[in-house]
């Protein structure tokens, strides 16, 4: 049916260019503890979510930091970072995901009396239900002239389509990258302007291990190395970066992060297999290859918590994978599906056993070395705990970029 109808531009120009930010509260918390602010209790985002009323003191400095420019913290100065502060703010803050109702409204609290001149919206069951939430948002948002802040933490992630919002902070570690990208594109929404800026600012108690941008650029590179558009993960990421830019916040303003540094930072966070494993397409694997990853002995520290895959999506059937002509099978549960998930990243995680065995410099003459040698067959077996020809299967069908594998390998020469 697209035959029929001709591409808009217009339509596309339209489209909110993307721009993130990892802010180190580091600085935060130094000037904070040296201002006798905070005392040996340390901030994190999970104290924050349990008793904010002991928090009250790092976030109350950390808001009055960012937005109202205090203490002096160059780095955690938004406006300082991208020097557009033409207009109203409407920005939204994403809390951690376990953030209670009782929480929530304490947090409000704190925020609306740091923040005066600001309206300071919360989304929560406290205050409005899921399907009303976007309504009663606009509605505020068009009754007042104030800068705004939206506090959500479970509620917002879908269906919720704010044009005005321009900020999006998110004010947690170690989420689901599935819903952390839905929480992304709360910034997205187009406005009706062509010039329209989504930023998106990852607050992190600890930069080095701060994963949130690593889904949004690894997974549309590797999307580009598959469809051949590009021929390796480096210069895929370099052409994501140019329309989807991560910068670092500090005293002297944004720095772009460069497509070199992002991919070694990646691997050392483990960041690739987390996006493979997280958004790969079960659907192509057949039941009895699935169970036998299932029964395999997966790092589970690669995948810390269970991650949904992102839903919403249908796929065409692969013609080289074969069915399942057994009636008797039962569809894979849940659990399976998971602990597949958790053996493709610790298959990529722990891809140099896969070369240790052979003399190969790429993965694809590795396999084909494996394959030939029955012996090598039965050590990489006992090693996964799943049988070779399973694990051959995810890279010929694609589930394991082989291109990703490759990087792995170059980056540990």
């Amino acid at each position: 049916m697209t035959k029929y109808f001709n591409k808009s531009i217009k339509r596309d120009t339209l489209a909110p260019n993307v721009e993130g930010y990892q802010l180190d509260l580091k600085p935060i918390v130094d000037k904070a503890l040296n201002d006798g602010v905070l005392e040996d209790n340390l901030p994190s985002w999970q104290k924050v979510a349990q008793d904010p009323i002991k928090a009250k003191g790092f976030l109350g400095y950390m808001v009055d930091s960012m937005f109202n420019g205090a203490h002096g913290i160059d780095s955690a100065n938004i406006d300082l970072q991208h020097r557009d502060v033409s207009g109203r703010r409407v920005a939204m803050m994403f809390l951690p995901h376990n953030t209670r109702i009782q929480s929530m409204q304490e947090i409000f609290d704190i925020m609306q009396k740091t923040l005066p001149t600001f309206d300071v919206i919360e989304v929560s069951g406290n205050t409005m239900t899921q399907r009303k939430a976007e309504n009663i948002v606009r509605d505020k948002i068009e009754t007042t002239s104030k800068d705004i802040l939206i506090l959500a933490s479970q509620m917002g992630q879908r269906s919720f389509s704010i044009p005005e919002i321009t900020e999006l902070y998110l004010a947690y570690d170690n989420g689901a990258i599935g819903s952390t990208i839905q929480k992304m594109s709360r910034t997205l929404t187009p406005s009706g302007r062509d010039d329209k800026i989504g930023r998106i600012f990852s607050l992190s108690f600890d930069p080095n291990r701060d994963d949130k941008f690593d889904a949004m650029i690894l997974a549309t590179a590797i999307k580009l190395v598959e469809s051949k558009k590009e021929d390796d993960i480096e210069s895929a990421i370099k052409k994501v970066l140019k329309s989807q830019e991560i910068f670092r916040c500090t005293e002297d303003g944004r720095v772009p992060i460069n497509a070199s540094e992002f991919v070694s930072e990646c691997l050392s966070r483990d960041s690739v297999s987390r996006v493979v494993a997280t958004t790969s397409n079960l659907s192509k694997i057949p039941s009895l290859i699935i169970r036998e990853l299932a029964k395999g002995r997966p790092n589970i520290s690669t995948l810390k918590k269970a991650e949904s895959a992102i839903t919403g999506k249908t796929f065409e059937p692969v013609p080289s994978v074969p069915s399942d002509k057994n009636p008797s099978l039962k569809d894979p549960t849940a659990t399976e599906m998971q602990k597949v998930r958790e053996m493709i990243a610790t298959i990529i995680d722990n891809s140099d056993l896969l070369f240790d065995c052979t003399d190969a410099s790429n993965i694809e003459d590795a396999l084909e070395e494996i394959y030939a040698d029955e012996e090598m067959h039965e050590d990489i077996s006992r090693e996964f705990e799943v049988p070779f020809p399973a694990i051959k299967f995810l890279f010929d069908a694609n589930i394991i970029n082989k291109n990703v594998v490759d990087m792995k390998l170059m980056s540990k020469k």
